[in-house]
């Protein structure tokens, strides 16, 4: 039996709202989204039909897309459409967050991408240089490795983590990434002073 139509709605929708960060067009997400489903319902079974696959498979196609048009052209184009660099932004995006953790991307996005030197980056995420030069360390090493070993990551922190890489990659802008990092230090701030008050409130 076939996947049901409410299945394929939902995954029509999720795959659409990805498409939306590559700053297609409507005729063209809708194009890229119903090649991607028949790719996947014609070479999978259902149960094995993700939004992660539709999402490889998108990729995949659009790529193929774009290398056709400059076979086509028969002239490499020396500035990247506007479309080709948010699918390079989107792609490192997706590879670092599979790679690191959370505070590896963010040390090593600041200090490879955008040059930030190791005593700014110590001060922004308050920690010594010398921890930083460790983070640093590490994920370069994952970055080199084949294999994906990032263990304890949710796929929800994953994507999250993606998104947020992918606007900073996208608009060149590591101030999107530092504004993260303060709100992120303000959550575990809240989450434990909250945790601080529980006993208080036990005993009352």
């Amino acid at each position: 039996m076939r996947m049901e139509m409410q299945n394929i709605k939902i995954l029509f929708q999720k795959l659409d709202s990805y498409c939306r960060y590559l700053s297609l067009d409507k005729w063209e997400r809708e194009d890229l989204i119903q090649e991607a489903l028949l790719k996947a319902m014609e070479n999978y079974k259902d149960k094995d039909i993700t939004p992660a696959l539709l999402k490889k498979i998108a990729d995949n196609q659009l790529i193929d897309k774009l290398r056709k048009k400059q076979d086509i052209i028969g002239i490499p184009v020396k500035e990247p459409k506007a479309e080709e660099k948010n699918l390079t932004s989107l792609m490192l995006a997706e590879f670092l967050a599979e790679k690191l953790t959370f505070k590896q991307g963010i040390v090593y996005l600041l200090v490879e991408g955008f040059q930030f030197r190791l005593k700014e980056v110590g001060e922004l995420l308050n920690i010594t240089e010398t921890a930083v030069k460790s983070v640093l360390f590490r994920a370069r090493n994952q970055v080199k490795k084949e294999t994906i070993i990032v263990k304890n990551q949710h796929d929800e922190d994953k994507e999250n983590m993606q998104r947020l890489y992918y606007e900073v990659l996208k608009r060149e802008d590591p101030a999107i990434l530092i504004n993260s990092i303060y709100k992120n230090i303000l959550l575990a701030k809240e989450e434990k002073k909250y945790l601080s008050q529980q006993p208080m409130l036990m005993a009352a």
